[in-house]
């Protein structure tokens, strides 16, 4: 299962390097088109939005998994070690849950922006694709916390500490 869990963490660190990257490409042609030859890259900005998506809803699971997200410690330090699990435990549920309720709500939103056809800008690019790419990703998320709050439970810790020296921040 580690192995699995890496190979998925190298996955998504390389398509959001791509998206990222893409982003930097994109803007980079529009600037000097527009600036030095008069010409702007066509549909950049809608290029940018979807690769924005991308980025963000593609990274949360792995950030998640990480700990890398912000975070605020306001009791921590009053509890013991067994306080502290059942205090990450339950943000982890809680979490879960929330981010659970964010992906049916993108998934019903991206079926009825399907249903309506809606088109961003001039190259009319299909909105629901990044809908549902963000229910799903918020639906991996929602998993990961899930396993988060059990492996705190079970007493096993953080489920990525293991991917800690792989460019990251470190868990508290």
């Amino acid at each position: 299962m580690p192995d699995v869990l890496t190979t998925l963490r190298q996955t998504v660190r390389w398509m959001v390097a791509a998206a990222l990257f893409a982003m930097m490409v994109i803007t980079c042609v529009d600037v000097v088109g527009r600036y030095v030859v008069n010409r702007p890259f066509p549909g950049s900005a809608e290029l940018v939005q979807y690769l924005m998506v991308t980025t963000i809803f593609v990274a949360l699971p792995v950030v998640t998994l990480r700990g890398e997200h912000i975070s605020i410690s306001l009791i921590e330090s009053a509890l013991g070690p067994g306080g502290k699990r059942l205090q990450r435990s339950l943000v982890c549920f809680t979490s879960s849950l929330i981010v659970g309720m964010l992906c049916h709500r993108f998934w019903v939103h991206a079926q009825m922006l399907a249903e309506n056809r809606d088109v961003i800008g001039f190259l009319n690019l299909p909105v629901a694709p990044a809908a549902y790419l963000a229910s799903v990703f918020s639906g991996l998320t929602s998993l990961v916390l899930i396993a988060m709050a059990l492996a705190e439970l079970s007493g096993n810790g953080s489920l990525g500490a293991q991917d800690q020296d792989q460019g990251g921040g470190k868990l508290e």
